[in-house]
């Protein structure tokens, strides 16, 4: 869902998964990472 609305997002996600420490949200935060359009281009 986080993909779906902004870059932005994902960096929130990455940041709940990171304060909570759950496999499950970091391996979906690693997803997002991954699929998502980089902020800046190259």
């Amino acid at each position: 869902m986080a993909l779906a609305h902004s870059d932005g997002h994902v960096v929130q996600l990455t940041d709940t998964a990171l304060d909570v420490g759950d496999e499950r949200a970091l391996a979906e935060t690693l997803r997002a990472v991954g699929v998502s359009e980089p902020l800046l281009p190259n």
